[in-house]
């Protein structure tokens, strides 16, 4: 019944705004892109105040990090729904479970370690007869397939996705039963090639197949086989795949990005190393590297890919929504941090809230051409809250962040006693109960 009353809701809001389709582009960042997206959603939402939800969006295109997010938000899945099933168990959402992500891919190391000597004795035999001269250097480098194709294991985060997309809950893992339109982009690892699960030739696949397959990032996860093919992270080949929205005449098109390059500054706040202030990022290791470097080719192609279809589709709008380049805090978080993202989603909402603010009149005259209003004041009056809320309180943050999860909670645990007074009032009278969802629906309505 939640879900229907939410799809009520979608329709009145489509049918009273302005007859142009918007659409939503998620990109990848592990982890932390996810949880940072989930908190930029939140504060998206807020600042629409009612007029607009991002549950709304006509079409919603999502890649690595952002496909996860972008499933369960077509679903009807509200940001601070996601939020809780990141931590603990909640009426909307299962919780998501840190072995799920890290997941070791120990079937496929084991299988390797043992059927590997046999490869090299096989292959050692065959020079032997052939009678070659030995290449130790091939030998040597034979010793790669020793190595698994990733160090873990995604197929736990398909199955939180579909059980989470089950219909027992209300909603769907299949494309083509959506209510919008959904778009996964992933990559051919054998062909290089893009694939965007959801268009009409990718379409019967499952929805958390797709997400799957999206999210398997190089090295890290092992790449997913659908139909005899194995794909890999939807960000190998584009950084958001903004042609699909366009291409499907989307007229405003709003993107959240999680990466960009850090601009370091070290006359003004150098970064911190072991033996304090230090003067080049280098100083923090090759891992700090490998995220800038990976941070910059992701955004230098973000840049060029706008200034394309801004050129080629000048009557849409595109708008990009990303961390401040100084944002050393957001540089700090590895790809796949899972201890603080409660902080992230924080700092998703807060730096989305100053974005909004420090180009609010950009922001609010491009969302008023498709019916959507934005007030300023509203706007600061949410990012002072926040301000004042200590890191370290997490069940203020809680209830600023996301406000509704603490009114559900007893709404929830009232319509649990009413189906139960229901079942038990059936069976003293003797007549068929009627459907749980029937209480619920009526304090639904009422609240």
């Amino acid at each position: 019944m939640a879900r229907l009353a939410q799809q009520q809701a979608t329709t009145q809001r489509r049918y009273t705004r302005k007859k142009t389709k918007l659409a939503l582009v998620l990109a990848g960042g592990g982890l932390t892109g996810a949880t940072y997206e989930i908190g930029a959603l939140q504060a998206l939402d807020y600042a629409f105040g009612g007029d607009f939800s991002v549950t709304d969006f006509d079409i919603v295109i999502g890649l690595s990090a952002g496909a996860f997010v972008g499933s369960l938000l077509v679903n009807g899945v509200k940001p601070a729904d996601m939020f809780f099933g990141l931590q603990r168990e909640n009426p909307f959402i299962q919780v998501i479970d840190q072995l799920d992500i890290y997941y070791p891919n120990y079937t496929e190391a084991i299988s390797r370690s043992l059927t590997f000597p046999w490869k090299l004795l096989r292959h050692w035999i065959r020079d032997l007869l052939g009678q070659q001269p030995i290449d130790y250097y091939s030998y040597l480098d034979s010793f790669n397939e020793l190595l698994p194709s990733g160090i873990f294991d995604n197929q736990r985060i398909e199955a939180y996705l579909r059980r989470n997309l089950s219909p027992e809950e209300g909603r769907t893992n299949d494309f083509r039963e959506l209510d919008k339109e959904l778009f996964i982009a992933a990559t051919d690892l054998d062909t290089g090639e893009r694939v965007i699960f959801g268009d009409e030739q990718h379409r019967t696949t499952p929805i958390s197949r797709a997400v799957q397959a999206s999210t398997a990032l190089p090295l890290f996860y092992k790449p997913v086989v659908i139909d005899g093919r194995e794909y890999t992270d939807g960000a190998i080949r584009k950084s958001l795949h903004i042609d699909v929205a366009l291409k499907r005449g989307a007229d405003l098109v709003i993107c959240i990005n999680p990466l960009v390059p850090f601009y370091h500054d070290k006359s003004r706040k150098p970064i911190r190393v072991l033996s304090g202030p230090g003067e080049h990022l280098s100083e923090k290791g090759m891992v700090s590297i490998a995220h800038q470097v990976m941070r910059i080719l992701v955004h230098s192609r973000i840049s060029s890919g706008l200034e394309k279809y801004r050129r080629q589709y000048p009557h849409a709008d595109i708008l990009l929504i990303e961390p401040r380049r100084d944002d050393d805090q957001m540089f700090s978080y590895k790809l796949m941090n899972y201890a603080d993202r409660l902080s992230i989603a924080r700092h998703g909402y807060e730096e989305t809230l100053e974005a909004l603010l420090r180009r609010f009149n950009h922001f609010a005259g491009r969302f008023r051409k498709h019916g959507i209003r934005l007030s300023r004041a509203r706007l600061q009056v949410a990012l002072n809250r926040i301000r004042q809320v200590p890191d370290d309180s997490y069940d203020l943050i809680e209830r600023i962040l996301y406000p509704q999860q603490k009114q559900r909670k007893p709404l929830n645990r009232l319509n649990t006693v009413l189906n139960a007074l229901e079942r038990h009032l059936a069976q003293l009278t003797g007549s068929p109960p009627s459907s749980e969802g029937t209480s619920s629906a009526k304090v639904e309505r009422a609240a």
